[in-house]
């Protein structure tokens, strides 16, 4: 479940797309109208308002009634999204079956450096207030917290 700036709710759902509630009414997006896969198991909101979504079978953005999929044949480590997360500087962090990567200026990027437990499934991605510390970003991944 997601609640966007303009209080839109969206709901990714196993098997029915993403369900969207506006203004009290209830529009559903599915493979029918451009989303990649019915199985939708991140939501996540760009700062210029584009919607994205993680399915198994690529990250989806949806801006302006327009659907574009990203898969690794643009880039990703994998086809199977997880989790998405924007940070302070608008890089949208993309966890996915075999680890992560990050959207900047509208291209996939894999981080440099990346220790192997990073490569593994990623399952979430955090801001953590660095306990005092700088904030820093947090990964969940299949075998623990990195």
């Amino acid at each position: 479940m997601y609640e966007s700036r303009d209080g839109t709710v969206c709901a990714g759902t196993l098997s029915g797309g993403v369900s969207e509630l506006r203004n009290g009414h209830f529009t559903n997006h599915t493979t029918a109208n451009g989303l990649s896969s019915n199985t939708v198991s991140a939501i996540a909101e760009g700062a210029d308002g584009t919607m994205w979504f993680g399915t198994p079978d690529g990250a989806n953005s949806f801006s302006q009634g327009h659907w574009n999929t990203y898969r690794t044949t643009e880039g990703l480590p994998s086809d199977d999204v997880n989790c998405l997360f924007e940070d302070s500087t608008g890089v949208l962090w993309t966890g996915t079956s075999k680890g992560l990567a990050f959207f900047k200026t509208g291209y996939v990027q894999l981080p440099r450096g990346l220790p192997a437990s990073l490569r593994e499934p990623t399952l979430g991605i955090a801001k953590a207030d660095g306990f005092g510390l700088q904030p820093r970003i947090t990964c969940c991944v299949f075998n623990g917290i990195r």
